[in-house]
């Protein structure tokens, strides 16, 4: 008992371990979803932003998704108000979004166009996105078959008109397109786009267009470092802004905006961008300079910024833009205040820790109830061989194609690095320094020695010509900062290259004068790059030669490395399988022999004899086997003998049932010369026979016995006792019209022979049918219950002394007394046993009296058929799913009227 005992308790400590595992992980869920519903979080890899509204939209490239922010304010998270996933590829191109303006009805986005099965870029498309719930409307897609790559610049007029400019030599530099859109061009310019503006030179660089109330555009010049204002007609106004490294002067001029010039104003100030000088520079109408906002001298908390465009976001006048390089909101002032997060609130992530709470509920749940089913299920030995040789060679084959692929791509990085070396030295030591150190003024893109320097670099770096050959930028360094100076693009010279603090090598090169290299991310991707200082005669690095290349082509063959270590794995695994599949057919042929055997024997088969040749644990299974099949067919024949009996005790108790039942009356009115009575009566027993017995019949011409009874005991003996009483009763009737004077006789006949004990109530009553008396005697019954006109009444056992009206079979001289009553026409009494009122429901709540009572009571006018009917539906709904526990016996007796008077003697 003790063993069994500690079995039990190590039993429910495992059933209790397991569960207070999940519940636990449910709280930590809980917790996090409570928690971590709302976080704040840095922008990830933000590459382009607008301003439209009271929005500020952001496209992260770390989620490639548009983030709509609101609640702008320096030194707070912004509010993430949606997330929305744009320029899905289609079937031909997939897009990488580059620029965001607002447009007149909606977002504006610019994207590259790249081929899917050559990665060549093939263009450039304009949307303007007016709800984030339906398409997108096409404004203007560029498609280009050369290895041309102009650069497009994009703003409205109050017309909601379209302009775009370009930067293509030859090509006239403004374009615009009507409201609607949907312009395509491909080879030839299209008649909807009406033309503007000069002649775009050799080396001209539009950086931004701009459209004022009054219909004049402007455009920066990153080439000339100066701002050009059209009339409406595209007529040239004027040219004004100074190229210059001082404040107020222009340096890299990109983006060109309107703002107010002091809060509440109309946005009527050029407001231009000067990258190269970190500042905005704002001019009023005429051209002349107003003020200029530097904001590294206000309070900026970087090192450096990366200016955009600038506008009044907020109804107080605020302006502010975007640092994309140090992830930054920016709003200038004589304090310069920046907001680097924003606030999400994650519904989604809360309802997934939600459900994934409810989930472990759920799961500890299933542990404990389901723990000791889990515990037999059945697992082949090839499944458990499977599972604890296949993970280990599949972790083996990993680890071992893990450190060979980190070992490929270490020597891959390092071979780059050695040929980038040899490059950039046959660079260094073919480009002069003295042409670098001459390069100095923003003009000087357009001299001699800075052509001869870029062809020398382009002649030994083939981009086009060699395949994997890495591009190549001159970086111009000017007080310790980087500027984008001579590169393969041909971009103005002082063009900002901010660096920020993530990137190290950059710095190191700096401070080391040493080569450097490593990766990186920006706006436009992942790179991999190697740098190399250029100093002067006095040691100062003048400039810095990076040479870089997208990191996809390194990780391409780290890709191929991934593949070939899948490949690997896979093999591993058939191989796996296959060794469990012979080792499971090798020990499981003999068990399966057995399992065969024994299912020979399950169905019958006892003289089978199993025959295992092994000499070890699975033989000695087999003789123990073969052992139980012979005790199976002594235990089939005797249960053969067993079941032989049942069937033939089944067969008598049924007889016996429809003996019982033949007893009672089934026809109903019974006696057609008694048409003033109405009586009906049902019993349900049980079991095949039962104890409870009723019945009626005429005892003369004018008066008719009714009885009920119940004996103690269910079953045969029980049966057979009613069916004793049923003799005495009808046999002796005749002789007397005293009820009290047959039960009296019939307790004398069962008391003097009643070995087992048995006893039975019993309510009989005699019914003059000419006037409905009643002589009623009743024997320990459950009071009969009168349905009078003035309602429903019991009627109580009539006891003259302590022994007297007891149950028949008890004490042979007990003395039974009779009570008299009458019924008046449409009166109806009611015998029922104890099987209505001591029935119980699933509570284990009595049916009781006062059910009964109310179940009877109901609908007077109803017949003896439906009161009968109605309560016995009620009984079997009271213990619905319960098997009956007594035997359920009711007789409703009626007097309809008082006889008619007869013609003459019967």
């Amino acid at each position: 008992m003790g063993d069994f005992a500690k079995r039990f308790r190590v039993f429910l400590r495992g059933r209790a371990l397991a569960s207070a595992a999940f519940v636990l992980a449910a709280a930590i869920f809980a917790g996090l979803a409570l928690c971590r519903h709302c976080v704040v979080r840095p922008f990830g890899n933000p590459i382009a932003f607008a301003f439209r509204g009271d929005a500020l939209f952001v496209f992260d490239k770390a989620g490639n998704e548009l983030l709509e922010l609101r609640d702008f304010a320096p030194g707070r998270p912004l509010t993430l108000a949606s997330r929305h996933h744009i320029e899905k590829d289609d079937a031909r191109h997939y897009h990488m979004v580059r620029k965001l303006y607002p447009g007149p009805r909606g977002l504006v986005v610019h994207s590259y166009l790249y081929q899917h099965d050559t990665h060549r870029f093939a263009g450039y498309r304009f949307r303007e996105y007016r709800s984030f719930d339906e398409p997108p409307r096409d404004l203007l897609t560029i498609m280009l078959d050369d290895n041309t790559f102009p650069e497009i610049k994009y703003a409205f007029d109050a017309q909601g008109r379209h302009y775009f400019a370009n930067d293509i030599r030859g090509q006239i530099a403004i374009g615009r397109i009507p409201p609607e859109g949907g312009v395509v061009v491909d080879h030839a310019l299209p008649p909807t786009i009406t033309r503007f503006g000069e002649t775009n030179p050799p080396l001209c660089c539009w950086e931004s267009i701009a459209v004022a109330a009054n219909g004049n555009f402007f455009l920066a010049s990153g080439a000339a470092g100066n701002i050009r204002e059209y009339a409406p007609d595209g007529a040239l106004i004027r040219t004004f802004g100074k190229v210059g490294f001082e404040p107020g002067q222009l340096l890299a001029p990109k983006d060109l905006t309107f703002t107010p010039l002091e809060p509440g104003a109309a946005p009527d100030v050029l407001t231009v961008a000067s990258t190269g000088n970190r500042t905005w520079t704002r001019f009023d109408g005429t051209g002349r300079l107003i003020d200029t906002i530097e904001p590294l001298k206000s309070g900026y908390p970087f090192k450096d910024i990366l200016v955009g465009p600038l506008l009044d976001v907020g109804p107080g006048g605020r302006l502010a833009s975007f640092d994309l390089v140090n992830k930054a909101m920016v709003f200038p002032g004589t304090e310069t205040g920046v907001a680097t997060e924003y606030r999400e609130h994650r519904t989604l992530r809360l309802l997934k820790l939600a459900a994934l709470s409810g989930l472990c509920l759920l799961f500890a749940l299933a542990s404990w109830v389901l723990g000791p089913r889990l515990r037999r299920l059945r697992f082949p030995f090839f499944m458990k061989l499977a599972l604890l040789f296949i993970p280990i060679l599949c972790l083996t084959a990993y680890m071992v194609g893990y450190v060979v692929k980190d070992a490929f791509q270490e020597d891959l990085e390092e071979e780059h690095l050695r040929r980038s070396a040899n490059l950039a030295s046959a660079i260094i030591k073919s480009v002069p320094v003295s042409d670098l150190e001459a390069i100095q003024a923003p003009e000087d893109r357009e001299s001699q020695v800075y052509q001869r320097v870029y062809n020398t670099v382009s002649r030994l770096v083939d981009v086009q010509g060699v395949a994997g050959t890495p591009k190549w930028i001159l970086h111009k360094i000017r007080d310790g900062r980087y500027y984008f100076g001579i590169n393969i693009w041909r971009g103005p010279i002082y063009e900002p290259f901010i660096v920020p603090r993530d990137r190290p090598m950059f710095f190191n090169v700096l401070e080391t004068a040493k080569p450097d290299s490593g990766r990186f991310t920006d706006t436009q991707g992942e790179w991999f790059s190697y740098l190399a200082p250029i100093a002067d005669a006095q040691g100062k690095i003048i400039n810095v030669l990076e040479l870089y290349k997208p990191a996809e082509a390194l990780d391409r063959t780290e890709s191929k490395a991934e593949q070939g270590m899948a490949a690997t794995i896979a093999g591993f695994l058939l191989l796996s399988v296959g060794l469990a599949f012979i080792c499971s057919y090798v020990f499981s042929r003999p068990l399966n022999a057995l399992t065969q055997a024994t299912a020979l024997i399950s169905k019958g088969d006892f003289d089978h004899v199993i025959r295992v040749r092994t000499h070890d644990e699975i033989r000695d299974l087999a003789d123990a086997f073969n052992r139980m099949s012979a005790e199976l067919k002594a235990y089939m024949v005797n249960l053969a003998r067993t079941t032989a009996d049942r069937e033939r005790i089944s067969a008598e108790l049924k007889f016996a049932s429809e003996v019982q039942k033949a007893l009672l009356p089934k026809v109903f009115p019974p006696f057609p010369r008694a048409a003033n009575v109405e009586l009906f009566g049902r019993m349900d027993p049980a079991r095949e026979v039962g104890g409870d017995y009723f019945d009626f019949f005429l005892i003369d011409e004018h008066h008719m016995g009714v009885a009920i009874a119940d004996v103690s005991g269910k079953g045969v003996p029980a049966g057979l006792l009613m069916m004793r009483v049923h003799t005495m009763l009808r046999s002796g009737a005749h002789y007397s019209l005293g009820a009290a004077d047959s039960l009296a006789r019939i307790n004398r006949e069962i008391a003097q022979t009643n070995p087992a004990m048995m006893f039975v109530t019993m309510v009989y009553f005699i019914c003059d049918l000419r006037d409905g008396s009643i002589r009623l005697c009743n024997a320990g019954h459950p009071a009969p219950l009168l349905l009078r006109r003035s309602g429903a009444e019991w009627l109580p056992i009539a006891r003259s002394g302590p022994a007297t009206n007891m149950a028949l079979g008890v004490l042979e001289t007990a003395a039974y007394d009779e009570q008299a009553l009458k019924l008046l026409p449409g009166e109806s009494i009611l015998l029922y046993t104890d099987g209505f009122t001591e029935c119980v429901d699933k509570g284990s709540a009595m049916f009781g009296e006062s059910r009964l009572l109310d179940c009877v009571a109901a609908g007077p006018e109803r017949s003896n058929r439906e009161r009968c009917e109605t309560l016995f539906a009620r009984i079997a709904a009271h213990q619905a799913g319960l098997e009956p526990f007594d035997d359920a016996t009711a007789l409703f007796f009626k007097y309809l009227s008082l006889p008619a008077p007869r013609a003459g003697p019967m």
